[in-house]
């Protein structure tokens, strides 16, 4: 007989491997199938284990729906959003299973949407929010590791000056290291609000935390972390 069938949000599909990655379904599908019709479903399964191997060619799955509630939970919160951004909602289910950095969870074409998503996942996961976005690239290596590359941190700084400023900036490590000095001079009169636009290339850079540094006169007066 004729059949309605739907595939609930949080639809998981687990591998016959334990090193594979376990994948789900940002969103609910209702399909139709007809007597004696026999239909083929394309859709995006997304990554839940991102410290976990892809599968290979001939990797058979179980379907199930996931038990991990703060996982669902963000599903259904991205789900009232809109939120169709595919980058957007695997770096959101990674921050949730493996505390990826925040800054890879990014909207560029709804800052609203991209603020709500950040407040509740630092809610869930107990991240600060931040002030940058990273953009990125998810690799899969030839041992079907996933790995994510960062590409470019980019964020508006805002501060006030108390004196006149003439400030000069710097990227240093975790170390206090030096590695990249701003050609850019920012300067600005005494008892204003300053805001500017920062964004610096990382491609190549090792993951770890890093800080954004002006001075003027030598004197430390923006000292602002990001994490890659």
């Amino acid at each position: 007989k004729s059949l309605t069938l739907k595939m609930p949000l949080g639809t998981t599909f687990s591998p016959d491997a334990d090193e594979e990655q376990t994948l789900i379904r940002s969103e609910e599908e209702i399909f139709a199938l007809n007597n004696n019709q026999s239909k083929t479903l394309d859709f995006i399964g997304y990554c839940t284990e991102l410290h976990d191997s892809g599968c290979d060619e001939g990797t058979t799955f179980r379907m199930d729906q996931t038990k991990n509630t703060d996982l669902l939970n963000l599903l259904s919160f991205m789900d009232s959003l809109r939120i169709k951004d595919e980058n957007t909602i695997q770096h959101a289910i990674w921050s949730i299973t493996d505390q990826s950095p925040l800054g890879y969870v990014t909207l560029d074409t709804d800052t609203s949407a991209a603020r709500k998503l950040r407040e509740y996942i630092c809610t869930k996961t107990g991240q600060a929010n931040i002030w940058y976005n990273t953009a990125s690239e998810i690799v899969e290596t030839p041992e079907h590791e996933f790995v994510i590359v960062p590409k470019e941190v980019k964020g508006e700084i805002t501060f006030e000056s108390t004196e006149e400023v003439h400030l000069y900036g710097v990227i240093k490590d975790s170390t206090g290291k030096v590695l990249h000095t701003s050609p850019r001079v920012i300067n600005a009169p005494a008892g204003v609000e300053v805001t500017f636009d920062f964004a610096l290339t990382v491609i190549g850079w090792a993951p770890g935390k890093y800080s954004v540094v002006y001075t003027n006169n030598g004197k430390e007066v923006i000292n602002q972390g990001f994490e890659i």
